[in-house]
């Protein structure tokens, strides 16, 4: 409830505040407007990240209409699900609290941090904040894993892992050589 109110908070003192409109949101409001209107990105349209933010995008906004609010929710809903996830990541190490002030840490310092640029309610990219999500969604299930050794938490950490690579294919590379590493090393102290 704690960080709930503080998201709550943090939205209102911010409301509108998230960045300039042409310059740091100009992307992900004009791409998926034309993928609705029949274009085909990376034929007719210059992309340089993954597909899976102007298609959410181009559904939230057939959903919506074309609205900022439409962008706006799916950057509250993805700064909603980051908190659960950094929440849940440092409960394998921390008691309640400290992991309490882990995801009040990150309200504050980054999805919020800089409210008029950087943030996550209207980032600069969709596709970044996507990709961030689905690598910490990939660590919780990775750790989970280690800790229970139920291979269903495997087949959740690759589904979010290839959603990673969808958002932004750049990225999640350093943390599959660093998911493979891991596992190597896992796998050798358990043959020694």
């Amino acid at each position: 409830t704690i960080v709930g109110a503080c998201i709550c908070y943090l939205l209102s003192i911010s409301w509108l505040k998230w960045g300039d409109l042409i310059i740091d949101t100009y992307q992900d409001l004009w791409l998926p407007t034309q993928i609705n209107e029949g274009r085909v990105l990376y034929k007719d349209i210059f992309y340089p990240f993954g597909f899976f933010a102007p298609y959410l995008l181009a559904s939230a906004y057939r959903l919506s209409g074309v609205c900022i609010y439409a962008a706006a929710a799916c950057g509250i809903a993805t700064t909603i699900a980051m908190s659960l996830v950094i929440y849940n990541i440092s409960r394998f190490f921390l008691d309640e609290l400290f992991s309490l002030l882990t995801t009040l840490t990150f309200l504050f310092v980054f999805a919020f941090g800089n409210v008029f640029i950087f943030n996550f309610i209207l980032p600069y990219t969709f596709a970044s904040t996507f990709c961030i999500l689905f690598i910490a969604s990939a660590l919780y299930f990775f750790i989970k894993f280690i800790f229970t050794e139920e291979k269903k938490y495997l087949f959740f950490w690759s589904i979010f892992l290839t959603f990673a690579f969808f958002s932004r294919p750049e990225m999640p590379l350093p943390t599959h050589a660093a998911f493979i590493l891991i596992a190597v090393l896992l796998a050798a102290i358990v043959l020694i």
